[in-house]
């Protein structure tokens, strides 16, 4: 799995990934708040968030939305996805197609609903797919060092339902020049969501809910993200 860490800007093929849930106006809102929030930013507030989350392979369903501030068009999805820090991510979109893509150390591979695939290229959006990739590789072995050497972390506290916030914003120019921050949040030990939100007022994020942790499916990766 260390082709998926190397770097940020790392090429990959997108899945238009995005929180569902969150309205424009709650991003804008947060937004405009300090990134502090009065909360210390250190790599302590990364430890403890990440501390629980100690699994060895995640399988989850996810509800996804892309909002679009200029167009002011949201696009949602929905879908499965697999993400193990040995074998790689899948993620399988069941609707509104059927299509699914494995990261994995030989590349990204696209799975069609006909049960057929073939490797594919990055493109523009690549530096999202390296950013979510890092941030579940964290999500799912509580490991917190991938994160804290791109972001700088700061504590979000407690939300409803008892569920812990933190905000990533990024240390490379270059990403900050696109995304402002990350929220995560995690329920008990799992990551329950993720926002990425760019400048504009557009984000793009997951929530996750069915989760299961250290299932054998996850030696069967291929398996999962194919249509056949």
């Amino acid at each position: 799995m260390k082709v998926f860490f190397r770097s940020l800007a790392a090429s990959a093929v997108l899945v238009s990934l995005t929180l569902h849930g969150v309205s424009a106006a709650e991003t804008s809102s947060e937004k405009n708040e300090s990134l502090s929030g009065g909360f210390p930013s250190s790599a302590e507030a990364a430890a403890e968030f990440f501390g629980s989350l100690k699994h060895d392979s995640v399988i989850s369903d996810f509800e996804q939305t892309r909002f679009m501030a200029e167009s002011e068009r949201t696009l949602k999805s929905t879908g499965s996805m697999l993400f193990s820090s040995s074998e790689g991510l899948c993620w399988k979109m069941l609707t509104p197609f059927r299509r699914a893509w494995l990261f994995d150390d030989d590349g990204v591979t696209e799975f069609q609903a006909d049960g057929s695939s073939k490797s594919v290229s990055g493109d523009q959006n690549g530096m999202f797919n390296s950013i979510l990739l890092a941030v579940l590789n964290s999500g799912v072995n509580g490991r917190s060092r991938e994160v804290t050497d791109s972001f700088d972390v700061v504590s979000g506290g407690r939300g409803e339902d008892g569920i812990s916030v933190i905000y990533l914003q990024p240390k490379d120019r270059q990403i900050a020049g696109v995304i402002y921050r990350i929220k995560l949040e995690r329920k008990h030990d799992m990551l329950s969501g993720i926002t990425i939100m760019e400048h504009g007022n557009s984000y793009t994020g997951m929530v996750f809910s069915g989760q299961q942790s250290d299932s054998p499916k996850a030696a069967g990766i291929k398996d999962f993200c194919s249509f056949r």
